[in-house]
């Protein structure tokens, strides 16, 4: 398998000196793009918050995502029934 990977990876070696980085058109692509960082926008005023409040909130906000819940019979079961 790596050398199937080294092989197409030469090929993109091989050609690289024809690749150049116009950074006007990166300019120009990211200069309309109005995006920020959710936290930016202070919902539900957790910029308020004292520090050590705020790290726990986000602790938990982002451990959310990492929630690998059980489905029995089409509900989540809370922790003491399992």
């Amino acid at each position: 398998m790596l050398k199937k990977v080294m092989n197409s990876c030469q090929f993109v070696y091989d050609n690289s000196h024809w690749v150049k980085i116009n950074y006007e058109k990166i300019k120009e692509l990211i200069l309309p793009i109005n995006n920020t960082h959710w936290l930016q926008n202070n919902p539900y005023g957790i910029l308020n918050l004292d520090i050590e409040n705020l790290i726990n909130f986000i602790l938990v906000y982002h451990s959310i995502g990492f929630f690998l819940g059980e489905i029995l019979n089409g509900q989540l079961p809370l922790l003491k029934e399992i």
